[in-house]
């Protein structure tokens, strides 16, 4: 028998061998069954086993407890450890600490620890702190990365207990969904957090929230677990049916109303109101309280119904935008043809026109296939959209070197090597560039910039004597000369 697997998360991502449907789509198609309401009086009376089975939810909620315990614990020393290297990274002597060679240890470190762990997430950070914190000389650098091994530790450790718990799972659903925001992404690696600050205070604003979250669910489910479990060991004692069974009818008050309408609660000034009407059909008060009830009940169902439908319609372009990225790459890549991966972009732009990985793709693309005044106008716009993201400028200057405006694309260049040291291997084709088109001057600061970072590029020697010769300081070029010669002795100009 063949079996369907319907892929119905919400935020449409793809996952081989399943069909991709939204959650409505699922319910309409699927969930056609009504649901006999007439069975659920008889659900809700003792079982007849009550006391077995009392007796087996009290160890279940003594272990819940714990576990909820738990969650708050590694929350709290999660958030203690971010808040502990947000507080030393706003420090100035804490700035730049990440330098070419440290971040080569970073890599080879991240590199061991995949190769010893294979493809277990948690045990790959583990073992990677464990490396680094062996080889990190630095006194500031090392305190960073121990707290960040700390932050790492006490998170993972409330993830776990967290997953055990479906209630604590949902309020950090909840957490996970106000991340979705712009403002709250960021580079995942740990060479960018540390590079960056900027990049760095948004993961750890992004840690502490789930974190807070988890805590105040867990420290709320605590105290109603701890309440029940209390009652259900003073039940399991005495047996008495009193306990678990209210003998006084819940008070009926309608003199709160207002204030629960006010708060957006209409629900319990409705079921107050039912109560008295049931027993007075001709009571004003509880009638006209009713009415507005029911009229604040009707208007939430429909902007319900509203937000559920503009979210479906959401849904189902983002399943499509996302195929359809997901295709243009495959024909880009493996398939070379960039018109039509072009044609694939500008579709899922056009059905989601403010999300930036189909507009990146379309400059992109575009640059790929030869329209380049086109792609220069696709970059300016996401430059304009995004004036922090550097890469988008680097590229921008890159088809713009390559369209024959030299200038324009130089200073783009330079805007994005200002913001970032990601760049810096490009130094040199800039002095290439300068020294071509004469800027000689231009030309040797770049290629001294380009050495400072990448002294054994024998190339980079090569190319600055020869820059140095033109300019008439025979010495200096010299020197530049023999210095590519030492590090390459048979090396020729690549």
């Amino acid at each position: 028998m063949q079996k369907q697997v319907i892929n119905a998360t919400e935020g449409g991502a793809k996952i081989k061998g399943t069909i991709q449907m939204p959650l409505c789509d699922f319910i309409g198609r699927y969930c056609q069954k009504s649901i006999d309401k007439s069975k659920l009086p008889s659900l809700l009376k003792l079982a007849d086993n009550g006391d077995e089975l009392i007796e087996k939810v009290i160890p279940l909620l003594q272990d819940d407890i714990g576990n909820l315990e738990t969650v708050i614990e590694g929350s709290r020393k999660g958030m203690a450890a971010s808040h502990g290297i947000k507080t030393l990274m706003s420090r100035k002597a804490y700035e730049k600490l990440m330098k070419k060679k440290t971040e080569r240890v970073f890599e080879t470190c991240l590199v061991e620890a995949r190769q010893e762990c294979g493809n277990k997430f948690v045990d790959i950070n583990y073992k990677f702190y464990e490396k680094l914190l062996k080889q990190i000389l630095s006194p500031r650098l090392h305190h960073i990365v121990r707290l960040s091994e700390c932050n790492f530790k006490y998170s993972e450790q409330a993830h776990v207990a967290a997953i055990k718990n479906p209630l604590v799972n949902v309020a950090i659903y909840g957490a996970s969904r106000a991340i979705q925001s712009r403002a709250l992404k960021a580079d995942e690696t740990l060479v960018n957090f540390l590079k960056d600050k900027k990049s760095a205070f948004i993961r750890m604003e992004r840690n502490t929230l789930i974190l807070s979250t988890a805590k105040k669910a867990a420290e709320s489910l605590k105290k109603s677990y701890t309440e029940t479990l209390e009652l259900l060991k003073k039940y399991n004692e005495t047996k008495d049916d009193k306990l678990l069974r209210p003998i006084e009818p819940e008070e009926v008050n309608l003199d709160d109303a207002e204030d629960y309408f006010k708060v957006g609660n209409w629900a319990h000034p409705l079921l107050d109101a039912s109560k008295i009407i049931k027993i007075n059909s001709s009571d004003r008060r509880a009638n006209k309280i009713l009415e507005k009830a029911l009229a604040k009940r009707a208007k939430a169902i429909n902007k319900a119904k509203q937000n559920e439908s503009k979210n479906l319609d959401y849904e189902r372009k983002l399943l499509k935008y996302n195929d359809l990225i997901e295709q243009a790459k495959e024909t880009g890549k493996k398939g070379k043809d960039f018109d039509k991966a072009l044609a694939m972009l500008q579709k899922a732009v056009k059905l989601l026109p403010k999300e930036i990985e189909g507009r990146w793709g379309l400059a992109t693309a575009l640059h790929h296939s030869g329209n380049l005044e086109k792609a220069i106008t696709e970059y300016k716009k996401l430059i304009k959209d995004f004036p922090d993201n550097a890469r988008f400028k680097f590229e921008l200057g890159q088809v713009l070197l390559i369209n024959n405006q030299i200038q324009d694309g130089l200073q783009e260049i330079g805007k994005a090597m200002e913001a970032t040291d990601e760049f810096d291997p490009f130094l040199i084709r800039v002095g290439e560039i300068y020294q071509q088109t004469g800027m000689l001057e231009e030309a040797l600061i770049a290629y001294e910039n380009y050495l400072d970072k990448f002294p054994h590029d024998f190339n980079a020697w090569f190319h600055k004597g020869d820059c140095l010769q033109r300019l008439g300081e025979t010495e200096k070029a010299k020197i530049a000369y023999q210095k590519a010669k030492q590090i390459n002795p048979k090396g020729s100009i690549s």
